[in-house]
């Protein structure tokens, strides 16, 4: 390719007003060193194949750059045929490519014209570079044309690209509301997700400014970890979809009804440009929506995710009213039916999948199947633990008598899970069913939950609770249980060592909570290496021996989260021994809210090598902090990403303490005692931090803290519990409130009815959907 500009020769294109044809003029500068410039190939793959040298024998054949790999265009290092644009300097292009940024080479995008032509390309960068060239006019032809290559590339998302999305729409919508266009044949099929998603937001924005009608709630890793969660479907892999709150459902449904603009731009661009995958998220039940927005949103919809609906009626007046008709698969998760009934999905032509987790109805038709299905899968369970290898294990704790264990009876299960959708409520075989539930079995000593799946007759997951009793031991032997056991909960309850011992031997296990318990200390127990414990919760529980609470903990080598919360006599960091240490490679999240007995002294965390959220309290002295932060044996807590600090003593002794902190996002400090310092001291005001969110309560607020505040270029969220009111803060957000280049700060201050004045000012400058004020 270099040869054909050999001598270091550039280019400029100049574009005739009312000619798509390109003038090149050609200028050799000898020895002058070039800027990196921009070349789009545009090849003829027919051309390429017969040409003696073929780049597609080359078995190191590569994708092109910048290109989505599912147009198969292709690099080369010969040109034959190609036709070329170049943008002389890369860096006026107006768009971005993922990976460009400092590269000093030229930048070069291969594309084979049976992607798009020549034409079509030269006109879409004469409009990208010269967005005048749009004038007030763009037919939906030459729209879905732009649309078409801008999805081929793999283009930043950023603000100029949602700026130039938003400038191709706003011609389109004038010129289609004057030249009504009935053409059907014009119809982008294959846009994908990413781009539709902001096409579709860049389109709202043009008549609904408010953005707290844009925040997505729930991203799509979290709506994939829930579905392989749930049925293992390795498929399930980078799932795109177009998000609505039922709060932005309501606002385009008034929209349409009040503004026949706004209906008839809808129509003609997303009738053309077809939305197939929606996820609808229920704050609140919306239970009436038109039947416009129902054909103009849904009707062309594929794949369709329901959220956390408390009421059903929006989905059974869509299937109603044939809008579904498209539908292949649907999804409900966490949702209720006020009634669940199988002709729901009579008038679903299309329909392969349906999905259900964790979702419930009202009213079960086949409640009496269900017994049987409930009784096969908690019975084997409660038959274990009642048995003779454990009738001396549970005692009474006020008679110290043994446990009388009561009976599971028909009315019990049916009334724990009667509003369980099974798949007797599922019989067409016109589609498949998969369902995912909760089980549960409630006694007064036991509760029992179960994680069931149709596609399998054993428990995905037992979840066991056990209060109000004392336990010796706990022997589970069926396979089919103890390796289906994931999270043990104790509340209010006497436990010896060896109870702690048995249920290491649960391979799967995940999660122990202790909460209000006593933990004696018996005969001396080994504890069982486990490998799979991910988290430990210990809150409220008189421990009885320390040292042996720390083998237990040591015996969870790859422990993530580990919350300590109120216990008596657990010193498991003691800062004064030396022999026997908690030893967490792994552990991410530490919460230690009970280590203070030595008031001087701070926990002997060295041995934790990966902690990145770290919550502590109370009562720590002064310099306690620097301590922590500067312990040549913690270097690790300088990669720390979310801190919380409650009820320290902080002086100057804990100056910069947090300085080298660059990768903390997220920090809390409740009601600590400042001395002759500020929050923002314990940072270097000459240094810049990552900080998102920052919670401030129960202190005073300083100048310095404002200018320290003002310099976070990152923070999104701050919340404020202040006893003073600076003016430095009210001339900050006056500020904020002027500069419309910086997005919108959320903002929650709480502060005392004293100052009215303040109050007042405060009113004035802060935005009224992302900062609140709360009077106290």
């Amino acid at each position: 390719m270099h040869e054909v500009f050999t001598n270091t020769i550039s280019s400029a294109i100049i574009y005739g007003r009312n000619s798509s044809m390109f003038f090149m003029v050609v200028l050799l500068i000898v020895g002058l060193k070039v800027e990196s410039r921009m070349v789009f190939h545009l090849y003829d793959e027919n051309e390429c194949k017969t040409t003696d040298i073929d780049c597609y024998k080359r078995e190191d054949i590569e994708y092109s750059r910048f290109v989505k790999k599912k147009f198969n265009c292709y690099q080369h290092n010969n040109c034959f045929g190609c036709k070329k644009i170049i943008i002389e300097k890369s860096k006026d292009f107006p768009l971005k490519f993922k990976s460009v940024a400092g590269e000093e080479t030229d930048v070069h995008a291969f594309i084979r014209r049976e992607v798009v032509t020549y034409d079509d390309f030269s006109y879409f960068i004469r409009i990208l570079m010269n967005t005048s060239e749009l004038n007030e006019s763009l037919r939906i032809e030459k729209f879905l044309m732009v649309v078409n290559i801008l999805d081929i590339f793999e283009f930043e998302k950023n603000k100029n690209y949602g700026r130039f999305i938003r400038r191709i729409l706003l011609p389109t919508i004038f010129s289609n509301q004057i030249n009504d266009t009935k053409d059907g044949s014009c119809v982008q099929k294959d846009v994908s997700i990413s781009f539709l998603k902001i096409l579709f937001c860049e389109f709202i924005k043009i008549y609904i400014f408010d953005k707290k009608f844009f925040d997505q709630k729930i991203s799509e890793d979290e709506i994939t970890n829930i579905l392989k969660h749930s049925f293992d479907i390795n498929s399930m892999i980078n799932l795109k979809f177009i998000y609505f709150s039922s709060d932005l459902l309501a606002k385009i449904d008034r929209c349409l009804t009040f503004n026949p603009e706004f209906k008839y731009s809808l129509k003609t661009i997303f009738e053309k440009v077809r939305i197939q995958k929606i996820f609808v998220h229920s704050h609140d039940s919306l239970k009436h929506v038109s039947y416009d927005t129902q054909y103009l949103l849904f009707l062309y919809v594929q794949v369709l995710y329901f959220y956390s609906w408390m009421d059903m009626t929006f989905f059974e007046s869509l299937a109603r009213n044939f809008i579904l008709q498209n539908i292949e698969s649907i999804y409900f998760i966490y949702c209720n039916f006020l009634s669940f009934s199988e002709s729901f999905f009579n008038n679903l032509a299309a329909l392969k999948n349906i999905y259900l987790i964790d979702s419930y109805s009202y009213t079960i038709e086949n409640l009496d199947k269900i017994y049987p299905y409930i009784q096969n899968m908690i019975s084997p369970l409660y038959f274990e633990i009642k048995s003779k290898k454990n009738i001396d294990n549970f005692v009474t704790i006020n008679t110290n008598e043994p446990y009388i264990f009561e009976n599971i009876d028909k009315n019990s299960l049916l009334t724990s899970n009667e509003s369980l959708i099974t798949p007797f409520e599922l019989k067409n075989k016109q589609y498949q069913t998969y369902i995912f539930s909760m089980m549960q079995f409630d006694s007064s000593v036991f509760r029992f939950e179960f994680s069931v799946s149709n596609s399998s007759h054993i428990p995905k997951e037992i979840s066991i609770i056990i209060q109000n009793i004392c336990i010796k031991g706990f022997i589970i032997e069926n396979a089919g249980i103890y390796k289906n056991i994931r999270k043990i909960c104790i509340w209010d309850s006497t436990l010896t060592n060896k109870f702690l011992a048995d249920i290491l031997i649960f391979p799967n296990l995940e999660d122990i909570n202790i909460s209000s318990c006593k933990v004696l200390s018996g005969q001396k127990i080994l504890y069982k290496r486990h490998e799979n414990m991910k988290i430990l919760f210990l809150c409220g529980t008189f421990i009885d021996n320390s040292k042996e609470i720390i083998d237990f903990v040591n015996c969870m080598p790859n422990l993530k989260s580990m919350d300590l919360r109120k216990n008596t006599n657990l010193n498991i960091f003691d800062h004064h021994s030396q022999n026997n240490k908690i030893t967490l490679n792994y552990l991410e999240k530490l919460y230690l809210f009970d280590e203070n007995e030595y008031k001087n002294d701070i926990p002997d965390i060295s041995n934790l090598k990966s902690v990145t959220s770290l919550h502590i309290g109370e009562e720590y002295n002064y310099g306690s902090i620097h301590k922590l932060f500067y312990n040549k044996n913690l270097k690790n807590l300088k990669n720390i990403q979310k801190l919380s600090i409650t009820q320290f003593e902080i002086d100057k002794s804990d100056t910069y303490s947090l300085q080298e902190c660059k990768n903390l996002i997220y920090l809390y400090l409740y009601n600590c005692k400042f001395t002759d310092i500020s929050f923002s001291q314990l940072f270097d005001s000459n240094k810049s931090y990552k900080l998102e969110k920052i919670f401030l309560k129960k202190m005073f607020l300083t100048a310095t803290d404002i200018k320290f505040l003002s310099k976070c270029i990152f923070l999104k969220h701050l919340e404020l519990q202040i006893y003073n009111v600076p003016k430095e803060l009210i001339e900050w957000l006056k500020l904020l409130r002027l500069d419309n280049s910086k997005p919108i700060l959320e903002l929650v201050i709480h502060i005392s009815s004293k100052f009215w004045i303040e109050i007042g000012l405060l009113k004035e400058y802060l935005h009224l959907n992302t900062q609140k004020l709360y009077i106290i």
